[in-house]
């Protein structure tokens, strides 16, 4: 009714980051002094998507076996082609402005929870991390609410288009945790060809052709 409609990209397609100023909060004051450049090129935006777990070590599961939806999320999702004004030549330039951090990417599986929090804490000790949510990989157990978040996707222009990740995200989750039931067990596929896959969605998106495990 108000004549507006909704609008986003993974990244603004036109501001310079140079010219923006940084928001003057303690947790951002604190990133720009640490990751210095990479921190203040960052104009990307993602949408995170949350789906419910039952427990920790079920979540962990899932969070290794979800891994093999990380490039087909970012294919479909790719809504970055420009960068400061200009056309880069992928499909989601946010892979150029995003992923210039540690601790970011799709993380290798975790064999169980305690190995999970055995890294956190070896992390925190070593002062590389406050607290688990500066573990920026495309896809985590949450630290606070009982969900797996995927991280990996553009923001996407409209809102039929959120609705339709977030859909096949958790359908995917269920199909997981119904085959679980069952007792099936999948081999996970090694970390090379979901990060060769990750690339490919960002350059070609929905025409990309992924390499499969053997």
């Amino acid at each position: 009714s108000a004549g507006m409609a909704i609008g986003l990209s993974g990244t603004h397609p036109s501001s310079l980051w140079y010219n923006l100023p940084i928001t003057r909060e303690p947790r951002r004051l604190d990133s720009e002094y640490l990751f210095q450049e990479a921190h203040r090129q960052c104009l990307a935006f993602a949408l995170h998507i949350h789906v419910g777990v039952p427990d920790r070590p079920t979540g962990l599961r899932v969070m290794n076996d979800a891994r093999v939806l990380i490039p087909i999320l970012y294919a479909l999702s790719c809504s970055s082609p420009f960068l400061e004004g200009r056309r880069t030549g992928l499909k989601s330039s946010r892979v150029l402005r995003a992923f210039g951090f540690p601790r970011t990417g799709i993380p290798e599986p975790f064999e169980n929870v305690a190995e999970l929090d055995a890294q956190i804490a070896l992390m925190r000790n070593a002062g590389l991390i406050t607290d688990a949510g500066q573990l920026w990989w495309d896809i985590r157990l949450h630290h606070v609410y009982p969900t797996i978040e995927f991280r990996v996707a553009d923001a996407v222009p409209q809102v039929q288009d959120v609705t339709a990740l977030a859909a096949l995200t958790q359908a995917f989750v269920a199909y997981l945790l119904d085959a679980y039931r069952r007792g099936i067990c999948f081999e996970p596929v090694p970390r090379w060809i979901l990060c060769e896959n990750r690339w490919r969605a960002a350059r070609f998106g929905t025409e990309s052709e992924l390499l499969a495990a053997s």
